[in-house]
């Protein structure tokens, strides 16, 4: 779903955040992929093990944020491949926009939950004319 929404501080923060997380998983992935000199993307779980310890050590996030920032850079590398007819290069992260695993949203009361550490949320309305959720 898609909505205009007036982001918090906090939420700012977060987005910004996972840019910059997203930007380093980029690195390391290009590095990984260089490292093989078939120049084949890595999986998000290898690339998860190889950012993990850096990541906990730099965010207070939950744990589970580290898994969709390893998979949106596999993403993003794999397209930027398929884009530039084989050639591989780290692209630019313009956007803040994250996707979130199931883990951690849940709709209450025709609002969203966000866990941004263990027992702390962050709250974001949902537009009632999308309500396509069960």
């Amino acid at each position: 779903m898609v909505w205009y929404f007036e982001p918090s501080d906090e939420i700012t923060k977060y987005l910004h955040d996972m840019q910059d997380a997203i930007r380093y998983a980029l690195q390391v992935a290009y590095r990984m992929s260089v490292r093989d000199h078939e120049k084949s993307v890595p999986s998000p779980i290898a690339l998860r093990r190889e950012v993990r310890d850096w990541f906990y050590s730099r965010y207070d996030y939950a744990r589970h944020h580290v898994n969709p920032v390893c998979r949106a850079a596999v993403t993003m590398l794999r397209s930027y491949r398929k884009n530039h007819r084989g050639e591989l290069r780290i692209p630019k992260v313009k956007r803040l926009a994250m996707r979130i695993d199931g883990e951690l949203f849940r709709i209450v009361d025709g609002k969203l939950r966000v866990t941004i550490q263990p027992d702390q949320y962050v709250w974001l309305p949902i537009n009632s004319s999308n309500k396509h959720y069960g």
